[in-house]
């Protein structure tokens, strides 16, 4: 189920705030003000014949949208600087989705959760995606730099491998990618200079850890898919994926019983996060290691709880 965005919640700014109801002038979606496009192959078209990046806009459908999303389209998305901006700049698309079900784009495209802002080149290719507040210059500042990523496009079929390569790292950044793909591209481009080589492979293991948590259909699955990268010798070292790849090869190792690999798994999360205030994860699971070395078999009081591992 897609979660609300946090960042809705940082909105005021530039459109006086959140308006405790709807200006009488407003349409009730919020939408009504500007020339949004409902179907995904009409944007593109239009795209495609103006040269302007599309900015596609996930929301949860009017039925079970939050207060924050409605204050935020009647406020952002209604504000004259930005309704001025987009009327020139970009492709304005949108696509509502039912509460508690997701879509087909939106997970294509990058979707983690609602409502979702992400910038599309004509090809319909994610150019940048929106992070952090919402306001009218927030999403200007967003649309450059997707322009910026559809200047290096052109460049890279141009036959500049260096823009090629510099897409494919602001790609990687993204997590937009999908890893198989990632790794055709990143082989067609090498070499790298020495100063981005270990940058691409930090990120392409970062996206291949992202796609497998994206595409798994339980954690255990998504265990047993970290293993083969661990036994492949592919163990990423970006902060947020090396955390949810030892956490979920130490719960894979609980759950077998597998002592070496549950020790491996803890050691190295020991080593890459001190347990200065962290000792509600490590403590119950330093326990459990000594039943596992021991032979003896879990048991109700094994950790559990909740994911409170290091951030």
């Amino acid at each position: 189920m897609p979660r609300v965005a946090p960042a809705l919640l940082l909105f005021a700014g530039g459109c006086g705030g959140v308006p405790a109801s709807p200006p009488a002038s407003v349409p009730p979606d919020g939408l009504s003000l500007a020339p949004w496009i409902r179907e995904y192959e009409g944007a593109l078209a239009e795209a495609k014949a103006s040269g302007k990046p599309i900015l596609a806009y996930f929301a949860l459908s009017e039925g079970g949208a939050e207060e924050v999303q409605r204050a935020f389209e009647t406020g952002t998305l209604s504000d004259p600087r930005f309704l001025s901006w987009a009327r020139e700049q970009v492709i304005l698309f949108c696509q509502r989705l039912p509460k508690g079900r997701t879509g087909a784009l939106w997970k294509e495209k990058g979707g983690r959760m609602l409502p979702y802002f992400v910038f599309l080149d004509p090809d319909g290719e994610v150019a940048a995606r929106h992070v952090g507040p919402l306001g009218p210059e927030d999403l200007a500042r967003t649309g450059e730099a997707a322009r910026a990523m559809m200047v290096l496009k052109g460049r890279g079929a141009a036959g500049d491998l260096e823009a090629d390569r510099r897409r494919l790292l602001a790609q990687l950044e993204m997590k937009v990618l999908d890893p198989a793909e990632a790794r055709r591209r990143a082989g067609i481009l090498a070499p790298f200079p020495p100063q981005d080589a270990a940058r691409m492979e930090a990120l392409l293991l970062a996206n291949e850890v992202d796609g497998i948590l994206r595409t798994s259909g339980s954690n255990r699955e998504a265990g047993e898919r970290f293993l083969a990268m661990k036994q492949g010798g592919r163990i990423p070292s970006e902060r947020g994926e090396v955390r949810i790849f030892w956490v979920r090869l130490l719960e894979l190792a609980d759950a077998r019983e597998d002592a070496a690999l549950y020790e491996e798994a803890f050691l190295a999360m020991k080593a890459l996060f001190s347990d200065a205030g962290y000792g509600k994860f490590f403590a119950p699971r330093e326990k459990r290691l000594q039943e596992l070395k021991a032979g003896r078999p879990a048991v109700d009081s094994r950790p559990g709880g909740g994911d409170t591992s290091p951030r």
